[in-house]
């Protein structure tokens, strides 16, 4: 299987587990969340400038002590693009997305891309370890 289509069909059942498992949330909990954004850049010689957007957003991101991660990865043949990132509450996620240097960066991105630019939020669950199991 090509590395590019491998990557969108992980991508794909990433987005679809996570629905799956965390579900979407409508409200603050409290509870960490997980946002998966995907669009497609419109001209692929636009991609590292998509990169050099996104180490921005990460840098407006990380003045929130909220914020734990940010993952970027991307189709080079489709120029399929999809970033999740991970935070403490949606309270605080959602207080970093109404910032206006956020806003200017989205902005930006949303210019490089064709198509749907998507986002959800997801409820995060922690699966829970067995007790008394020794590895053997």
């Amino acid at each position: 299987m090509k590395r590019s289509v491998w990557l969108s069909t992980w991508l794909t059942g990433l987005t679809v587990l996570a629905g799956i498992v965390f579900g979407d949330i409508d409200s603050a909990s409290g509870q960490q969340v997980l946002r998966i954004a995907k669009f497609t850049i419109a001209d692929p010689g636009k991609q590292q400038e998509a990169f050099a957007l996104t180490d921005q957003i990460t840098e407006v991101f990380a003045k929130s002590e909220a914020f734990r991660w940010l993952k970027f990865s991307y189709d080079p043949e489709t120029g399929e693009n999809v970033a999740v990132s991970l935070w403490k509450d949606l309270s605080a996620m959602e207080r970093s997305a109404q910032t206006e240097e956020f806003k200017a960066l989205l902005e930006k991105m949303k210019q490089l891309t064709k198509g749907d630019f998507t986002a959800k939020t997801y409820q995060v669950y922690q699966p829970k370890k067995k007790q008394g199991r020794k590895k053997q």
